[in-house]
């Protein structure tokens, strides 16, 4: 799909959901690139997470799958994340992510994807959990309190013991 063709399915579609006048605007005759799509998507994800927008086949479909890697995008993807800022994952994707250091990440985790946490030293990480996904925090090593914070059901997370946790209801 051409890339002009791809800015308008986008744009129309957010706005038939609700997308605020703001951002229609910003986006009228404009072609952003992939690149600048993806950045929108994620200033934008929690519209995108609520709305289902665009589809998991939508953005397998039309985006290059390298390009979404190194945003930290994994749709139906085994590919694993090393301290992403943020980091999206979509589908049935069952993957791992690793935060160390003084890293501060968030995880967005939807669909029924299946994602293995493992964090050390001072590294934070805010997991947001949706639909039928699970996350396994399988280490979190360091004195610090609290390492993750939980957005969403904990009956989706298994943690491991010893793992210093806090969880915040819904979202």
């Amino acid at each position: 799909m051409e890339i002009s063709e791809l800015n308008d399915k986008l744009r129309f579609k957010a706005r038939n959901l609700g997308l605020c006048d703001q951002w229609f605007g910003e986006w009228s005759g404009k072609e952003f690139s992939q690149q600048e799509l993806i950045d929108r998507y994620v200033k934008g994800l929690d519209f995108c997470i609520k709305h289902g927008y665009p589809t998991n086949k939508f953005i397998k479909d039309n985006f290059d799958i390298e390009l979404l890697r190194e945003n930290n995008i994994i749709v139906d993807d085994t590919y694993s994340l090393l301290n992403p800022h943020v980091g999206v994952i979509l589908g049935e994707s069952n993957t791992k992510v690793r935060c160390n250091g003084y890293m501060v990440s968030k995880l967005y985790v939807k669909d029924a994807s299946k994602v293995d946490v493992y964090i050390k030293e001072h590294a934070h990480i805010i997991i947001h959990i949706y639909d039928n996904a699970e996350v396994n925090i399988l280490e979190c090593s360091s004195t610090n309190t609290p390492k993750v914070v939980i957005h969403g059901e904990l009956s989706k997370c298994n943690v491991a013991e010893g793992a210093k946790v806090r969880t915040v209801a819904g979202d």
